[in-house]
């Protein structure tokens, strides 16, 4: 009896042993093994990783911005003077009176549509387009590329230019770069650069909370770019052979690149056939109750769009 007992036991170990390693080989799988992984982690796994492997998603994960990362004190050279406003060609920058008359006038065919009307008047979609301008040009004078990114890479495959209900510039810059972008942007008359350990900074004129520009940092290996910023890394991780060699483009009048395959990278990440309202007014800060999305087909009779069933 006594030994039928400890068999008995040996059994249940030997059991829970097997039914451990089971569950460890499991999990091991859908760490290790890509389409295992996705399929058990899809509600909330990004898109942006899909593709990639585990090891790479740790490695990223674990990443970690530079130190000491402060305002300057004061500027190292004189006070550089801007592009002037004049400078910037206007009939290249998107207006949309149509689309606003038809709001006022309730003319959109569905109420949801009021959503998706253009969040800026004509004047402050140029202060935009100019403070894009003055921050390219002062970009370029000082050495360092950038290349747009989130809803304004979207924007620039779906609307050739910022998507109409949007009232941001998002642009990204790789991380070596750093401190070169602070100084020329620093320099700046009129203007200054919001800086942040997290390395999400905000070019805008001097004095104001709007328009601006968010700047992000990315970091590199050999396969892939993501973004230093953590809360924004899980929609900006790219693979480095469709963002390089950055082709130019015109982006609202403005000379700026954009990432090698756009196309597929904006597919990938965020689709083309479904349009979302904004969750945020950047000028006031408030944020919004409710993300609208409707089929970007439905909008076609306000908006010409690009890509759409693809």
């Amino acid at each position: 009896m006594h030994m039928s007992q400890n068999q008995r036991m040996l059994r249940c170990i030997q059991t829970a042993s097997k039914a451990v390693c089971l569950i460890f080989l499991f999990l091991l799988a859908c760490l290790f093994i890509s389409p295992a992984r996705n399929l058990v982690f899809w509600p909330f796994w990004p898109n942006a990783w899909r593709k990639m492997a585990t090891v790479d998603i740790i490695t990223i994960e674990n990443s970690e911005p530079p130190k000491n990362v402060t305002p300057l004190p004061h500027c190292p050279r004189a006070l550089v003077k801007p592009l002037a406003r004049e400078q910037i060609d206007v009939t290249l920058i998107k207006d949309y009176p149509r689309v606003k008359v038809a709001a006022k006038t309730g003319r959109l065919l569905d109420d949801q549509h009021l959503a998706f009307v253009p969040a800026l008047d004509f004047s402050e979609k140029l202060n935009l387009v100019w403070l894009l301008a003055v921050m390219a040009k002062s970009l370029s004078d000082a050495g360092v590329e950038f290349f747009m990114r989130g809803g304004s890479l979207l924007g620039a495959a779906r609307h050739r230019g910022i998507i109409p209900w949007d009232d941001d510039i998002d642009v990204a810059v790789n991380i070596s770069d750093w401190t070169r972008v602070r100084e020329a942007l620093t320099c700046l008359k009129g203007y200054e650069l919001g800086v942040a350990p997290n390395m999400h900074w905000k070019f805008k004129p001097a004095g104001k909370t709007f328009p601006f520009i968010d700047i992000f940092f990315y970091m590199e290996n050999d396969h892939y770019m993501w973004a230093v910023t953590d809360y924004t890394r899980r929609t900006f991780t790219l693979r480095k052979e469709d963002v390089l060699p950055l082709r130019p483009a015109i982006f609202e009048g403005v000379s700026v690149l954009l990432p090698r395959r756009t196309e597929l990278i904006t597919k990938e990440l965020y689709g083309y056939n479904s349009c979302q309202s904004r969750s945020l007014d950047h000028k006031s800060g408030n944020t919004f109750n409710k993300v609208i999305s409707v089929p970007c087909s439905s909008l076609n009779y306000l908006y010409s769009m690009y890509n759409l069933g693809e």
